[in-house]
């Protein structure tokens, strides 16, 4: 084989290769991230603040509740499925979420468990 032949060779897969990165890259910064200010809408009483802070799936942030107590918030967020898992916790309670970011990251409806015991439906908004 000669050294033009292999140096083509070469080229095109180096070409390739950096092709599919490319792509690649650009999918993963397409996909809605579930980091910012949200409004909570429960499905009885008023809507509530949250703020999340996504780091490599993992979330952080505060939450503030109907007494206007700020709680602490942890999770976990899969971008590639748009699911995530949300724990609160609060002084005297916590609560516990699931549920799916929509594909154009503005809302995302669940399930929620009070106390360990209460279920119930939300859905949370990008807050403005």
């Amino acid at each position: 084989m000669s050294k033009l032949t292999m140096s083509s060779g070469r080229v095109a897969l180096a070409t390739f290769g950096l092709a599919i990165l490319t792509l690649a890259m650009g999918f993963a910064a397409n996909l809605p991230d579930i980091s910012g200010n949200w409004l909570i809408k429960w499905d009885s009483g008023p809507p509530n603040a949250l703020f999340l802070t996504n780091t490599g799936g993992d979330l952080s942030g505060t939450y503030t509740n109907d007494a206007k107590q700020t709680c602490s918030v942890t999770g976990h967020y899969s971008a590639a499925n748009r699911d995530f898992a949300v724990h609160i916790q609060c002084s005297n309670y916590n609560v516990e979420l699931q549920g799916s970011l929509s594909a154009d990251g503005a809302t995302a409806p669940g399930k929620y468990w009070f106390k360990g015991t209460m279920t119930g439906t939300f859905t949370m908004a990008r807050a403005e």
